[in-house]
């Protein structure tokens, strides 16, 4: 997708671009993640119910103000019992979202962190029912990655490279549309045949982009400029 962006912006011929995947190496840290620290960080942020969770920055771009509606919608429809995770630091456009969780009643349903760091990233994770990645612009997307690596289903954006690092083995949904993120979400919750196909399809997916496969990558690329 990046590539393709240079090619259309900036004229930059196909000839002249290598593309090389990031890597995410977490396949056995659900493992390591302990039940214990699990109820830690759940206890700390006050997470008592089933939750979906955002991780990277609160910012304009990444949707929340969407995904904060689309979510009330759900809660009001299944009458309550979950939350949502917005783990990451303020940035541009926070207070646009902190207004609407103000405006909807949903402090406390509606859980904002702050900066967490890795320790707290991966016990978020693990214990996260789904997570939830709206944006409506990314480069990449490596949050997605290390969900499904984690074995968290995962609901997503269809565009932007998020719909190229995912490949179907995601819920892809039109991230304007408060109404298909508002399904997306019902379904990633409630559909547990959808759900187990999605954790084993995440994971065959985030093999693929690991350290290995990346370093061969970056060896070819040296090797053309010697």
């Amino acid at each position: 997708t990046t590539r393709n962006d240079l090619m259309s912006h900036f004229g930059t011929a196909e000839a002249d671009i290598d593309v090389v995947y990031p890597a995410v190496d977490l396949h056995n840290v659900a493992k390591r993640t302990s039940s214990v620290a699990i109820q830690e960080v759940r206890r700390r942020y006050g997470i008592g119910s089933p939750y979906l969770l955002y991780l990277g920055t609160v910012e304009s771009r990444k949707n929340l103000v969407r995904l904060v509606k689309a979510f009330n919608a759900v809660r009001s429809r299944e009458g309550g019992g979950l939350q949502l995770v917005l783990a990451g630091r303020m940035g541009h456009g926070s207070d646009l979202v902190s207004q609407v969780i103000d405006d909807l009643g949903l402090n406390g349903p509606v859980v904002m962190t702050g900066y967490v760091g890795n320790e707290e990233k991966q016990a978020l994770l693990a214990g996260a029912a789904a997570f939830a990645y709206p944006s409506l612009y990314e480069g990449f997307g490596i949050p997605v990655l290390e969900a499904m690596a984690m074995g968290v289903p995962v609901l997503t954006s269809a565009g932007s490279a998020l719909s190229e690092v995912a490949d179907g083995a995601a819920v892809f949904v039109d991230p304007t549309s408060e109404e298909q993120l508002a399904d997306g979400l019902h379904r990633i919750v409630n559909d547990q045949p959808m759900r187990r196909r999605l954790v084993e399809a995440g994971l065959k997916r985030a093999g693929s982009f690991n350290p290995g496969a990346m370093a061969r990558a970056m060896v070819e690329v040296y090797r053309k400029l010697v």
